[in-house]
Order: C-alpha cells, then sequence, then structure tokens
C-alpha cells in the first residue's frame, strides 16, 4: 500500500478557517453564536429543545454570576491584577 505525502501548505486546503476569523465578545461575537445555532436548528429542527434548554441555563448562570459579583464585590477585587 502507497501513501501519498501531502506538503503543509495543502492540506486540508489554502481557504480561510475558523481559527483566522476574530470574533470576539461583542456583537459580532453574539452574531456569529446566533447564526451558527441557527444554520444547526433549520438542518435538524429536533435541536429546539436543547437549544431552548441551553438558552434558560445559560440565563440562569448569567443571573447567579451577576448576583454574585455584586454581593462579593470586595473579595473579587482582592483577585484583580492590576497593572
Amino acid at each position: 500500500m502507497r501513501t501519498t505525502h501531502v506538503s503543509g501548505d495543502d492540506f486540508p486546503h489554502r481557504g480561510i478557517t475558523m481559527h483566522e476569523m476574530p470574533v470576539g465578545g461583542s456583537f459580532p461575537g453574539l452574531l456569529f453564536a446566533v447564526g451558527s445555532v441557527l444554520i444547526f436548528l433549520f438542518a435538524i429542527p429536533a435541536l429546539w429543545y436543547v437549544v431552548v434548554a441551553a438558552a434558560v441555563v445559560g440565563l440562569l448562570v448569567a443571573a447567579f454570576l451577576a448576583i454574585f459579583h455584586e454581593h462579593h464585590r470586595a473579595e473579587i477585587d482582592k483577585l484583580t491584577i492590576k497593572i
């Protein structure tokens, strides 16, 4: 059995890859996340239950973290590295 050698320039392709797309935590990041979810939902409609459950859990975790941050601001400030 012969194997062919593939150079690094040709594998997997020369097009853009996901790690080259800068997506931050602002509106472009939200747009990317929502777009990705919609693509999967249109492809597999049975995932609506999973997406709704994940959204509910995410909102609960976000609320918990916001409340925790408000009540423990002094302890959190001690852990912050200020340059």
